[in-house]
């Protein structure tokens, strides 16, 4: 597996920044440029061996919000 058979979708372009940014501070820039991190939007038509999708969602507030999951599926 070779880093450019990864990629990473996340929901929002600030989000995609972050990870983008996380992975140059973990494993160096050289290495980051050849991991596709991008939105849903982005990332439409291309195929990668690994895919990595981030739900993360973080608030500015202090309180936590609810995910409304169902727990009836």
């Amino acid at each position: 597996m070779c880093l450019s058979d990864i990629g990473v979708i996340a929901p929002y372009r600030n989000q995609v920044k972050l990870v983008q940014q996380t992975l140059i501070n973990v494993i160096g820039k050289e290495a980051a440029q050849y991991v596709e991190v991008n939105t849903v939007d982005q990332y439409q038509g291309r195929d990668k061996d690994i895919i990595i999708v981030t739900f993360v969602r973080n608030s500015s507030k202090e309180n936590l919000k609810s995910c409304n999951v169902s727990k009836n599926p």
